[in-house]
């Protein structure tokens, strides 16, 4: 019974191992961080102040993102387990 069950899960557990593989090769990359200023640089113009307040902006909506993606995710686990429990 055990060897049935993992046959069953053995896809989607070589699945997060590749994800987890590729997250952390990812890492090492993003670890350098990513210059904003030769992506956003005609803001330099408008001075201090105002680059500070767009950085600030920018980095408010990726927070947002990744906490609505946080959310998308624990309800499709919830449901996962609504449907576990069901069946």
């Amino acid at each position: 019974m055990r060897n049935f069950i993992d046959s069953l899960f053995s896809p989607i557990i070589q699945f997060l191992d590749q994800c987890y593989a590729k997250l952390a090769s990812v890492g090492t990359i993003a670890a350098k961080g990513i210059r904003l200023d030769h992506y956003f640089g005609f803001f330099s113009i408008l001075g201090n102040e105002w680059t500070a307040v767009i950085t600030s902006l920018i980095t408010a909506f990726l927070f947002l993102y990744v906490l609505d993606n946080i959310q998308k995710i624990s309800r499709v686990l919830l449901w996962f387990k609504a449907l576990i429990k069901f069946w």
